[in-house]
């Protein structure tokens, strides 16, 4: 073996070793038919797989998870399919995605964590992210017999940490981009994995193990699209699978990408050799080992520097390119023409001469590394044409004047010459003496590449096989004027505003170059002129100017333009300044404010004002001027600037108005007549005095309501419109022409006439002892309200809008009356008739609402007076007492209840109350804390409970009856097969709830359990998985003997000492033995009765008959089981008032006794036991009646006596005797008075309480 060999060896031996398992119990188990994982019918035996087993999902079996699961491994078969339905699979083994190549398996739609090996055959995979650490991962070659290996992925993930990756000849197809970190990868075959990107990260050797050698561009051993590569991979060659028949020249191709990286090598035929220099990525990598031959890829290549490729004429130049080496050296060229050595030619370059006419030129490169030459390549071949002559030469030309100057994106056209002879035209552009890539066509658009330089077309003739070239003359590339800074317009009146007349200028900006400028005036996109400056004219108000300059160099030019400047007219006055706010016209007082309308205008100025006093600027520049005292005998006039567009009108100003002495008022005018102060109705007469004034004026009145003038004289009497508003008297003083400021006086509201707008209106019920509520209604106005109750025509009460209703007042009709009062104006409005009556017998204070969720509530009313309750029921069942409260105790876990309370009123009516209301007492919880699941034959489950506080559990396996406390249950399971264990919690109000598990007992490996724990100085039966009368037994300590056989199940019966300990029985068939160890353990901390009891007493538990030890007790109600466990005492508080209560001793010895059953009757306890000599005996825990009935049997049986098989009829009953008792609280023994029907009997009893006999109890033979 090989160093490489071994050290990868070693590598898949520790990546093995960590994924053995430990002791887990494995098997490998099948699917038998499609279906859901967690379904038994999906696999073979029933039998689901778990932790430890490998899971086959067989040839065309679909499988589907319903939830997470874990297994030791998956297979998937041809066919075969795994639905994860978005789940997870956690393999701690190996999974293999198998099939053949037209047969494969599928998987889809969740996660998969491996921590084995993934191996992936002929599948195909949709939605799935596998995860494999420290495993490894296989994409696998062809099977033996098949055709392919090849895997399809879709939208999955494949994610490595650690372990072995291994390509094995595999084809991969869709959409996968695996991701290797820190794992060993090896390579072998032919492995395509087409689109697929390829992630090497952290560190891990790579290793390429070759079979065969190809030729260069051969398939490769690794095609990937995209290779990926961080941190440093080792990358190692091993040639010893190579053998016989290669040539150190010949070459393996490693990795292909789709960026067309190709790596290969030369083949050495050193046994293993490593590879130096670069490969894919920049941290994959080789070292030297040895000195390998210079190899290149790519191979060395040529061009001409004609525009045709691969032709060149006579003075073109020939240029090598040598290729790639691997690894790099020294570079020896060699030129051929038609394969004959060029001598003297060992540049990389070489000038074609006519001696090269017609032939094939091409170069040779040879690299020489550390005394290693590798093998000489040539290049691809350039012709030498002889071909056509142009005798008129081709010619490139622009759009542009002179066409020999272009800019870019301009368009040049060649035209392509005269030629002898004439034939097929190819075209090339050439910038300078270079090829312009793509450029082909007979028209070129140039591009910012060009800038600078020179562009010529070359046109191609080929006639016969032979081709001509010839250039056209050059266009020269120029660079279009740039300007930085843009033309700009002086001259505007104000900034970017000017008007008509005034001339602008415009200046051509800065520009690159030297270029001459052209101007362009435009408004909008009109030109209006074309010098340098410009004047506005009146066709331009209302549009903005713009210049445009062009500047032009060799024919080449670019515009730039200014910004705008707009035309407009200045505002002019059409209509002058005027002041208004004076009294009259030219004269004002001190103290009236005066405003300056600015007049008229054309285009919508704003202003600005300017106050003059006897033409004397002011300083005020407001719109309004208040003139003082001081301002007597002067003259004012404003003066108004309008501005608009930035331009500034010249100011207008005003006529003056002259500051005149008025009369003063000094004593305020008042109102007088009003019957209140400050108030008034419609119809009183008002007077106004207008107080007193200084110059002796002339006095003007106006009574205003609000802001409206109603009178015009010095008295006004209100009208109806006036109610509800303010009336006032203002009084204007005439002197010299001018009047006063008016002078107003107080207000005096007017109040409306009370008049009713809505009637007064009473609220309550009327009843006799509760009060009524006069609202008053709605008024005119706010005025004074009084009430009067009335009961018909009467007053029985004034003076409050509560009114409490009497027993005077029963049957009567009841009304308030509402008296209103403004200022002596009175008016009434009486309310529509409340009839009284009767009080409400009863006012319920306390009662359940809806669905109340406790066991117990209660009803507390209070009674009118004179009234009684007379009776009370529960859900038609008279209560012993009605007294409130009432409780009400004991009520079922759900149900609907109705209370109903029967009443005699003051007035000697009977009335009912019913309160309705619904119980949900919820239920308690219990659930399995640690179910296995699977268990072994013959072995102990130790089970734990989790049960709500204060409920009682009862458990069964497979319905039997089996003994657990509320913390949980010792089982001891037997045989093999599926299994049924449920625990059943109840709480104290009757409600349930179960947990309910399946087991699979496997085939035991003992013949007894492994241990069993017994209580001391008892006796068990330890069951055994076969015949042990055969078989060697040893029990120090114990006295034990083997029973069974027959019908009797296998076991050994064993009598327990009274010492606590534990003691070894050992079982032996000669060839194997197994030991059981038997812990003797003391009784458990229960309450255990030595007696029966509970029946007379009903404040006391029932007790059931004490069994031998190590039993346990069985209780039901009403045939239910709600409790097993070793207390024989069943707790008062579980007692149901009504129902029945029985109990069963589980007995080690004597097994499982017939039930005891317990009456219960509203509370009363019955027991019935039959006693020698025909009598009943009978327990009681309340007196009553009590009836008992005896029967005889006198049917057959059967159908027919000839109908041998037919099947079993009821048995008929004769009635034989009744007896109808009196009973007391305790025992009674009743003589039935005659012997029981040896045919068969029974002995019905039931207990009569009130007027009805409740549940049987029946003792019977038959």
């Amino acid at each position: 073996m090989t160093s490489i060999r071994g050290l990868r060896a070693l590598l898949a031996l520790v990546a093995a070793l960590l994924l053995v398992p430990g002791g887990a119990q494995a098997a490998t188990i099948t699917s038998t038919a499609s279906g859901d994982w967690d379904d038994p019918a999906t696999w073979s035996g029933g039998v689901i797989p778990d932790t430890p087993d490998t899971a086959v999902v067989d040839a065309g079996d679909e499988v589907t998870l319903t939830g997470d699961v874990t297994a030791g491994g998956l297979e998937l078969k041809g066919t075969g399919t795994l639905k994860l339905s978005g789940r997870k699979l956690t393999s701690s083994g190996d999974v293999t995605l198998g099939g053949g190549h037209g047969t494969p398996s599928a998987i889809s739609g969740g996660t998969v964590d491996v921590s084995g090996e993934l191996r992936v055959q002929n599948t195909s995979v949709s939605n799935v992210g596998f995860t494999v650490t420290n495993g490894s991962t296989v994409f696998s070659e062809a099977l033996p017999g098949d055709s392919a290996a090849s895997s399809s992925w879709q939208s999955s993930t494949l994610t490595q940490s650690g372990g072995l990756a291994w390509f094995m000849g595999h084809k991969l197809t869709g959409a996968l981009n695996p991701v290797l970190h820190d794992t060993v990868v090896t390579v072998q075959g032919t492995n395509d994995f087409g689109s697929a990107q390829l992630s090497l990260t952290g560190t891990g050797p790579v290793y390429f193990e070759p079979t065969g050698v190809s030729g260069l561009n051969g398939p490769a051993m690794l095609s990937v699209g995209q290779l990926l590569v961080t941190g440093m991979h080792q990358t190692t060659i091993d040639w010893a699978g190579i053998t016989g028949g290669a040539a150190d020249t010949d070459r393996v191709n490693l990795i292909t990408t789709a960026a067309g990286d190709v790596t290969d090598l030369i083949y050495s035929d050193n046994s293993t050799t490593t590879f130096g220099g670069p490969l894919t990525g920049e941290s994959l990598y080789t070292t030297y080992s040895g000195n390998p031959r210079p190899a290149a890829n790519p191979l060395p290549s040529v061009s001409s520097s004609s525009g045709l490729p691969g032709h060149a004429a006579v003075g073109d130049t020939i240029t090598c390119a040598p290729g790639t080496w691997t690894p790099d050296g020294t570079k020896v060229y060699a030129w051929t023409s038609d394969g004959d050595v060029i001598n003297g030619e060992t540049a990389s370059t070489f000038t074609v001469t006519s001696a090269e006419l017609g032939t094939d030129v091409k170069c040779t490169v040879e690299v020489t590394v550390s005394a290693v030459t590798g093998t000489a390549e040539s290049s691809n071949a350039v012709h030498v044409d002889t071909g056509p002559v142009a005798t008129t030469p081709p010619a490139a030309t622009s759009t542009r004047t002179p066409n020999t100057s272009a800019t870019t994106g301009d368009v040049l056209t060649c035209a392509p010459g005269v030629w002898s002879p004439d034939g097929p035209k190819t075209y090339a552009w050439k910038r300078g003496a270079t090829v312009i890539g793509g450029a082909t066509a007979s028209t070129y658009t140039v591009v910012p590449a060009d800038l600078g330089a020179s562009v010529k077309c070359s046109v191609s003739v080929t006639v016969a096989g032979e081709t001509g070239t010839a250039d056209s003359g050059a266009v020269s590339v120029i660079a279009a004027p740039a300007s930085s800074v843009a033309p700009s317009i002086s001259g505007a009146v104000a900034g970017g505003t000017s008007t008509p007349g005034v001339q602008l200028t415009c200046a051509p900006g800065t520009w690159s170059g030297s270029p001459s400028h052209t101007y362009a005036w435009k408004r909008g996109t009109t030109t209006v002129a074309t010098t340098s400056t410009y004047t506005p004219v009146s066709g331009d108000v209302g549009g903005t100017l713009k210049c445009e300059v062009t500047a032009t160099t060799s024919g080449i030019s670019a515009a730039a333009t200014s910004t705008g400047v707009a035309i407009a007219n200045a505002p002019d006055n059409t209509v002058a300044p005027a002041i208004t706010g004076a009294p009259v016209a030219g004269k004002t007082r001190a103290g009236g404010q005066l405003t300056c309308a600015p007049g008229t205008w054309t285009e919508s100025p704003a202003f600005t004002y300017a106050w003059k006093r006897n033409g004397t600027p002011t300083g005020v520049t407001t719109p309004t001027f208040t003139p003082t005292s001081g301002d007597v005998g002067d003259t004012f006039t404003c003066a108004v600037t309008a501005i608009a567009h930035g331009l500034t009108a010249l100011p207008v100003a005003s006529s003056g108005v002259e500051v005149v002495a008025t009369a003063a008022n000094t004593v305020v005018p008042s109102i007088t007549g009003a019957p209140a102060t400050g108030k008034t109705t419609p119809g009183v007469a008002l007077t106004c005095d207008p107080g007193t004034w200084t110059l002796t004026p002339t006095l003007d009145y106006a009574w205003k309501r609000g802001s409206t003038t109603v009178s015009t004289t010095s008295t006004y009497t209100p009208v109806a419109a006036d109610a509800g508003h303010t009336l006032t008297c203002a009084v204007t003083g005439t002197a010299n022409g001018v009047p006063s400021a008016a002078i107003s006086t107080s207000g005096i509201a007017v109040l409306p006439i009370p008049d009713n707008t809505a009637a007064p209106a009473i609220s309550g019920s009327g009843v006799v002892g509760e009060a009524l509520t006069c609202a008053t209604g709605s008024w005119a106005g706010t005025p004074d309200l009084f009430v009067r109750w009335l009961r018909g025509q009467e007053v029985v009460a004034s003076g409050s809008s509560i009114y409490n209703v009497v027993r005077a007042d029963r049957g009567a009709e009841l009304r308030c009356k509402v008296t209103a009062t403004t200022l002596g104006v009175e008016r009434d409005a009486t309310s529509a008739p409340v009839t009284a009556k009767a009080a409400a017998p009863i006012t319920i204070d306390e009662r359940p609402e809806g669905t109340i969720t406790s066991a117990s509530t209660r009803v507390a009313y209070t009674l009118a007076p004179d009234v009684t309750v007379t009776g009370c029921t529960l859900n038609g069942t008279a209560l012993a007492s009605c007294a409130s409260p009432i409780n009400l105790d004991g009520l079922a876990s759900k149900a609907d209840y109705a209370l109903v309370l029967t009443l005699r009123n003051e007035y000697g009516e009977d009335e009912t109350r019913t309160v309705s209301f619904s119980t949900d007492l919820g239920g308690p919880s219990v659930s399995i804390l640690n179910w296995p699941v699977v268990a072994l034959g013959y072995s102990r489950m130790d089970l734990q409970f989790q049960v709500s506080a204060g409920a009682m559990v009862a458990c069964t396996y497979d319905g039997r009856p089996v003994h657990c406390t509320p913390a949980g249950a010792q089982v001891l399971v037997t045989d093999p097969g599926q299994h049924v264990f449920e625990v059943t919690a109840t709480d104290a109000y009757g409600a349930t709830a179960s947990d309910r598990r399946t087991l699979r007992v496997l085939a035991p490996e003992r013949f007894l359990p492994q241990s069993v724990t017994v209580v001391a100085s008892s006796a068990t039966t330890i069951p055994a998985s076969r015949d042990l009368r055969s078989l060697t037994i040893k029990a120090p300590g114990l006295l034990a003997g083997p029973v069974g056989g027959d019908k009797a199940a296998f076991g050994l019966r064993v009598y327990v000492p009274a010492k606590l300990g534990s003691y070894t029985i050992t079982v032996s068939d000669g060839l194997r033995s197994s030991e059981t160890v038997v812990r003797v353990v003391a009784s458990e901390e229960v309450v255990v009765d030595e007696t029966v009891g509970g029946l007379t007493d009903p404040d006391a538990p029932l007790v059931c008959p004490k069994g031998t030890a190590g039993s346990f007790y069985s209780w039901y109600i009403n045939d239910k089981l709600v409790r097993t466990d070793a207390s024989n005492v069943f707790p008062v508080k579980l007692v149901p008032k009504t129902g029945t209560v029985s109990c069963r001793v589980n007995d080690p010895e004597g097994g499982l006794q017939p039930p005891i059953k317990t009456l219960i009757q509203d509370g009363v306890r019955m027991g019935v036991t039959l006693t020698p000599g025909g009598a009943v005996s009978l327990g009681f825990s309340g007196g009553g009646h009590v009836q008992i009935m005896l029967a005889g049997e006198s049917g057959t049986g059967v159908r027919s006596a000839s109908a041998a098989k037919a099947k079993p009829k009821r048995a008929k009953y004769k009635t034989l005797k009744v007896i109808d008792k009196k009973v007391r609280r305790g025992w009674t023994r009743v003589s039935l008075g005659r012997k029981l029907p040896k045919s068969g009997w029974k002995i019905t009893v039931k207990l009569k309480k009130g007027k009805r006999y409740g549940k049987p109890l029946v003792l019977s033979k038959g």
